[in-house]
C-alpha cells in the first residue's frame, strides 16, 4: 500500500521496474527518476527543443541585424539627400544671381544711353532757347536804337521787314506741327440693323426704358400699366404691372427697380419688377410727365413749367422753374 501511493518514475514504470520519481518532466508529462533525469539531461542539448530555440534566437539575430542595416541605409540616404539639396540650392542661387547680374548690367546700361540722349536732346535745346533769347535781346536794342535814331520812314520800312520776317518764322513752325484729321460720317451712309422685335399688345405706349440685363419695360398710358418684355432667346414673355393713373415716363433705379411717372395720379411708383409691385409712391403735387434718375434721385416735370426732385425715400429736396420752349402734347 506504500508502494501503491507513491509517484513512480514512468520510464522505469514502463521497464516493470519500480521506482520512485523525483521531479516531473513537463515535456514527458511523467515524473523521473534521479536515474532517468540524467538520461533526459544528457540529451537536452540535442534534443528538438534546444535545437528550435538555438534557430530562433538566429533568425532574431539575422532580423536585427538586416533591420539595422535597412535603417542605417536609410539614415545614409537622408544624408545624401541633404547634400544633393543644398548642392542644387547653391547652383540654383548662382544662377540666378548671375542672370540678375545680367539684367541689371542691361537695365543699367539702356538707361545710362538713354539718360545721354536726352539729356543731349534737352542740351540742345536749352542752348537753342538761350540763343532765342540773346537774339531777342538783340532785337530789342535794335528796335531801341531804330526808335531813336531813324526817321518815321525808316523805322515804316524796318518794321514792315520785321513783320515778313516774323511771319515767315511763324509759318515754319506752324508747319511742322501735324493736325490729325477725323473722318466725316455720312449720315446717309449709315446702316441700321434690326436687333430684335417685340409683339406689344394693343395700347397707348409712352414711356421705354431698357434695364441692365435686358429687359424692357415699356409705359402703357391708357391701362394704367406697365409692360416688362424679356427675351430668353428661344421665346418672348411679358408680364403687366398695375400702377398709378396715366403712367407716362420710366426711369432705371437698378437692375429690378423703375421709377414710372404717373400723370394724373400725380405720383411717381417705384416699381419692383421681378416682383411686379409698387413698392412706393411718392407725391408729387401736380400733373407730371418727363421722368429722370441721376445720382440718387429722381427728377421730374410738373406742371409743364418746373422740374421737382426727390430722394428715393421720397423726400422732396427741391423744384426749378424755367421757360417752356416747345409746347409738349399730352
Amino acid at each position: 500500500m506504500a508502494l501503491s501511493s507513491e509517484k513512480i518514475c514512468g520510464s522505469c514504470d514502463v521497464q516493470h521496474i519500480t521506482e520512485a520519481d523525483i521531479v516531473w518532466c513537463t515535456t514527458c508529462d511523467e515524473g523521473l527518476c534521479s536515474t532517468c533525469l540524467g538520461h533526459q539531461a544528457r540529451h537536452a542539448k540535442k534534443s528538438v527543443n534546444m535545437l528550435d530555440i538555438k534557430r530562433g534566437f538566429g533568425e532574431i539575430g539575422k532580423t536585427l541585424e538586416k533591420l539595422q542595416h535597412n535603417r542605417q541605409q536609410n539614415i545614409d540616404t537622408i544624408k545624401d539627400d541633404k547634400k544633393t539639396i543644398s548642392i542644387t540650392i547653391r547652383a540654383l542661387k548662382e544662377r540666378l544671381t548671375k542672370r540678375l547680374d545680367e539684367m541689371e548690367a542691361k537695365i543699367l546700361t539702356a538707361l545710362d544711353t538713354n539718360v545721354s540722349i536726352n539729356l543731349s536732346e534737352l542740351n540742345q535745346l536749352v542752348s537753342k532757347v538761350q540763343e532765342k533769347k540773346q537774339s531777342l535781346e538783340h532785337t530789342r536794342k535794335t528796335i531801341k536804337q531804330v526808335k531813336e535814331g531813324l526817321s518815321d520812314v525808316q523805322v515804316f520800312l524796318f518794321t514792315k521787314d520785321l513783320k515778313v520776317k516774323l511771319r515767315e518764322h511763324g509759318g515754319k513752325k506752324r508747319a511742322q506741327i501735324v493736325v490729325p484729321t477725323t473722318a466725316i460720317r455720312d449720315i446717309d451712309k449709315i446702316q441700321l440693323k434690326l436687333e430684335q422685335k417685340i409683339q406689344l399688345k394693343e395700347g397707348r405706349y409712352a414711356g421705354c426704358i431698357i434695364v441692365p440685363g435686358g429687359r424692357m419695360v415699356f409705359a402703357l398710358f391708357n391701362k394704367d400699366q406697365v409692360s416688362v418684355h424679356r427675351n430668353d432667346g428661344h421665346s418672348q414673355h411679358s408680364t403687366s404691372i398695375d400702377v398709378g393713373r396715366y403712367p407716362y415716363d420710366l426711369a432705371v433705379i437698378n437692375n429690378n427697380t423703375v421709377a414710372v411717372s404717373c400723370r394724373d395720379s400725380r405720383s411717381i411708383n417705384i416699381v419692383n419688377i421681378d416682383k411686379g409691385v409698387v413698392s412706393q409712391n411718392i407725391d408729387v403735387g401736380g400733373r407730371c410727365h418727363g421722368l429722370s434718375y441721376y445720382n440718387d434721385k429722381l427728377y421730374v416735370l410738373v406742371q409743364n413749367k418746373e422740374i421737382h426732385s426727390f430722394n428715393l425715400d421720397g423726400k422732396f429736396v427741391k423744384k426749378s422753374g424755367f421757360t417752356f420752349l416747345q409746347k409738349m402734347v399730352t
